[in-house]
């Protein structure tokens, strides 16, 4: 049958010279066995359509191949958790040098938002070189037939306990970090584009009004201990008890500091030029409102993320348990 004939050709072709010919008996002989299998079941000869149908169930030529040759992976199951774990640390340490280079220079130019977005690409081709060069370096161990015992080496009396770990979205910390390191820019005024001093609009200079200072540091300390425990996790690349027990006392500081704020008998200083009719006293309670409503939202998110954490750290006191 000239459509077998063109497949086994086909076959032979993705093969090498001293495999071809026993690998094409063995498939002449199993599809011809096949199809008088069929045409007996029929009682009739096979039609062209039919013939098909059981050709494209065998397989397509190339795929059928690749089960007699070598190599068929990139990365092999022996080598493939030393692969990726090696994958996970290669990216991890070049973002973290990357960032830590090119932040400074991101927060002196004023241009937060064009620098971040140029950044997020820079890093994406960083990631896809890094794949590469990891990915072939792994490629070539396997095939020169590199010695597993220098991957996997390590002595049984020198393992520790290890905590139970809740894995994380590092997508969400990462955009949780980036919040807290674009607020903290602000709140000391790094950024040229929007100053924490005052803003001016006609008739008027509004300012943040001199009460904030008294908890100008403890935002600064809460905050950046919440950026090491996100820095933390995502090196981690899990939830343990101390990054949870972090979080609940960093929630705790923020709460009271919330509290604080809220006592404040201004929030902000406005001098308004006398071309301005404006009524300050009707403006003021206005603002307040808007500020008030502001600290609620940040507070009922505190709360939630405060209780989340506790019910993540049942889980670490159950698996203790058992």
């Amino acid at each position: 049958m000239q459509m077998i004939d063109n497949y086994l050709n086909s076959l032979e072709s993705y093969l090498p010279d001293e495999m071809k010919q026993d690998i094409r008996d063995e498939f002449e002989a199993s599809i011809y066995e096949q199809f008088e299998e069929r045409q007996e079941q029929l009682n009739r000869d096979l039609t062209q359509d039919e013939q098909e149908e059981l050709l494209v169930k065998i397989g397509h030529p190339m795929q059928v191949a690749a089960r007699y040759l070598p190599n068929q992976k990139l990365i092999g199951e022996s080598y493939f958790p030393a692969y990726k774990k090696a994958l996970e640390l290669a990216i991890l340490i070049i973002f973290s040098i990357k960032i830590l280079l090119t932040l400074p220079t991101i927060i002196s130019n004023g241009h937060i938002i064009l620098n971040s977005f140029v950044l997020f690409w820079s890093l994406i081709d960083t990631a896809i070189w890094v794949f590469a060069y990891v990915t072939l370096i792994f490629y070539l161990m396997e095939r020169f037939g590199f010695d597993l015992k220098y991957l996997y080496s390590f002595s049984a009396k020198d393992l520790r306990a290890s905590s139970p770990k809740l894995s994380l979205s590092r997508v969400e910390t990462v955009f949780e970090l980036l919040f807290l390191v674009l607020f903290l820019g602000w709140w000391n005024n790094l950024f040229s584009w929007l100053p924490t001093g005052s803003y001016t609009i006609p008739f008027m200079d509004v300012s943040l009004s001199p009460e904030w200072q008294a908890v100008f540091w403890s935002v600064n300390i809460v905050l950046g201990l919440d950026v090491l425990n996100c820095l933390y996790k995502l090196a981690c690349g899990s939830y343990n008890r101390i990054t949870l027990i972090v979080g609940i006392v960093l929630d705790i500081a923020s709460v009271v500091i919330l509290f604080q704020i809220s006592k404040f008998s201004k929030f902000v200083a406005i001098a308004v030029s006398d071309l301005a009719k404006l009524d300050w006293a009707k403006i003021e309670p206005i603002i307040n409102i808007n500020v008030y409503i502001i600290l609620a939202v940040i507070l009922a998110i505190t709360l939630w993320d405060m209780v989340t954490s506790a019910k993540k750290l049942r889980y670490f006191k159950g698996n203790t348990q058992g």
